[in-house]
């Protein structure tokens, strides 16, 4: 028994360097295997936190969107109103209704004319209302996501500043 213990010493004192070096090489693939999973998981972390945050960011641009949207709709009867208030043609249908046979063939051109007008005002009216709208509201939507995503990062915006950025709207509905 004895013999065989020596022997083993013996042996492990012959080879003593190759169990060291064995020894660190093992240690040190354990610690860089340690190390790499370590970095996954904090560069997993990372594109987890990324994606949440461009998926909040999405979100509040979506609701802006479906916001505005809901905004436009319920302008775009104003913006009709304002058409036809200041693009009259009830006035040319009673004239050319109640008018001469000469008459009438101006009366029509003037109508041709008016309603050719409403109907370009109110393409390119809508279009400057609603690219308006979803500047106004991306704009603000983006300010009020920094300002709850990052408390300290700006000034607050108050409420009548808000509620003032929106008015405009109305001011180029009645302009």
């Amino acid at each position: 028994v004895m013999s065989l213990f020596g022997r083993a010493r013996d042996f492990l004192y012959r080879h003593r360097r190759k169990f060291a070096t064995a020894g660190i090489v093992v240690g040190a693939l354990y610690a860089v295997k340690k190390y790499a999973e370590w970095k996954l998981a904090e560069l997993e972390e990372q594109a987890i936190t990324q994606q949440l945050a461009r998926t909040r960011r999405q979100l509040n641009f979506d609701t802006n969107q479906r916001h505005c949207d809901a905004t436009i709709r319920t302008l775009i009867p104003a913006l009709q109103d304002e058409i036809y208030q200041r693009l009259d043609t009830e006035r040319l249908t009673l004239s050319l209704r109640s008018s001469a046979k000469g008459e009438k063939l101006e009366a029509w051109g003037a109508l041709k004319t008016l309603a050719f007008s409403r109907m370009v005002a109110a393409v390119y009216g809508t279009a400057l209302l609603s690219t308006f709208l979803r500047l106004q509201t991306n704009i603000l939507g983006g300010y009020l996501f920094l300002q709850n995503s990052q408390p300290a990062a700006g000034k607050e915006l108050s409420g009548d500043v808000q509620k003032a950025y929106l008015d405009e709207a109305h001011y180029f509905l009645r302009d």
